[in-house]
């Protein structure tokens, strides 16, 4: 039986160098799929289409242009477009765009009230006429 081993064992290290053997997918490139189709949007045909053009064109220049922030900066790509755009690129619209726009504005005028000191003067003054 051990000679049968011996053999066995031998001829897959033979087949294995001599003919060389494909490499799996690697789990990147299932990754990758993946990833354009969470941006582009599971809905629609055009959403990820559009995202795998975006995707490959940013994947391919950061990684000539910028190897080091490479993986990490579509990492954050993937975070903001599950985060902000849960229909993907298929769901941005000009209302998507407006709706931006204005919590963007609303948010900066409630920094605005908060750093200027408006806040903390109403607030005194309230507290003034309550004592009154």
């Amino acid at each position: 039986m051990k000679p049968f081993l011996w053999i066995l064992a031998c001829g897959a290290l033979w087949a294995r160098w001599s003919l060389g053997a494909e490499n799996p997918p690697t789990p990147t490139s299932l990754r990758t799929n993946d990833i354009i189709a969470l941006i582009g949007g599971a809905l629609t045909l055009w959403g990820p289409l559009i995202a795998a053009i975006v995707f490959s064109l940013l994947a391919e220049t950061l990684r000539l242009q910028a190897p080091q922030i490479y993986m990490m900066s579509l990492g954050l790509l993937l975070i903001l477009s599950v985060l902000y755009l849960p229909g993907g690129l298929a769901s941005l619209r000009v209302a998507t765009f407006k709706s931006w726009w204005t919590d963007t504005r609303d948010w900066a005028r409630e920094r605005r009230y908060e750093w200027s000191g408006d806040k903390a003067r109403d607030k005194r003054r309230a507290r003034e006429r309550r004592l009154v």
